[in-house]
């Protein structure tokens, strides 16, 4: 089994600020794939989670957000979503994160990108930044792989995140080096992922990570410039 050093990135808030999933569907409206109506339900759907977590799961918010891809190809969402990143997501990544990102391929690392947001768009994005594999919340398929079903898979978030790390670790015959390796991330949700590694990295961290990984290292990310912490 072949040993390696990986570079770990959480997507939403780390390489870029917010929530991608929500210029996603607003760009999708834009280019006349959902109606005023969808948007508003899935805007609702985001909400009830917060509000509501024991009877409304993230997993469910994110049924009803994608459920415009049922019958679509994977062909016409996939193009759709690589005009989505350079139109509108590419300009809001921090600039600081993309150098970094590159820094460590140059270096030898494989980078992974693991993100609670779904694999309709994020599987493009990752082609785009370059990184060596995307783990993200899976999109349902048809059998023959060619069209969605829009049903979605388990949310890649909080323990998700290491479970699918260890999946892919296994199918490709890879250990971790855990001395080695990096991991970033922005929230408390991302902790199973970054410590699995001994270099955690908390980018723009709230109270909630700072309290948990007191000694991780702190970056300050914005669209101008690279402040460590």
């Amino acid at each position: 089994m072949q040993r390696v050093k990986f570079a770990l990135f959480d997507f939403d808030g780390t390489l870029a600020p917010g929530d991608s999933i929500v210029p996603y569907l607003w760009y999708a409206w834009r280019r006349g794939l959902v109606s005023l109506r969808h948007l508003a339900a899935a805007g609702w759907a985001g909400i009830l989670p917060i509000l509501c977590p024991k009877r409304y799961t993230n997993t469910w918010a994110k049924n009803k957000a994608l459920s415009f891809l049922q019958g679509r190809s994977v062909a016409e969402m996939d193009a759709f979503a690589l005009d989505f990143f350079h139109q509108r997501l590419e300009k809001r990544l921090f600039p600081a994160g993309l150098a970094e990102v590159r820094r460590l391929r140059e270096e030898g690392y494989r980078v992974l990108l693991v993100t609670a947001s779904p694999e309709a768009y994020m599987l493009a994005v990752g082609r785009a930044l370059g990184v060596d594999a995307v783990l993200a919340t899976p999109c349902g398929l048809t059998p023959d792989g060619k069209h969605y079903t829009g049903l979605v898979g388990e949310n890649c978030k909080g323990v998700e995140k290491s479970l699918r790390i260890a999946a892919y670790l296994a199918a490709n015959h890879l250990e971790l080096d855990w001395e080695q390796s990096r991991a970033y991330g922005d929230s408390l949700s991302d902790v199973p992922m970054l410590t699995l590694t001994a270099f955690p990295v908390c980018v723009n961290p709230n109270a909630k990570l700072r309290n948990a990984l007191a000694q991780a290292e702190r970056l300050r990310w914005n669209r101008k410039e690279n402040k460590r912490k």
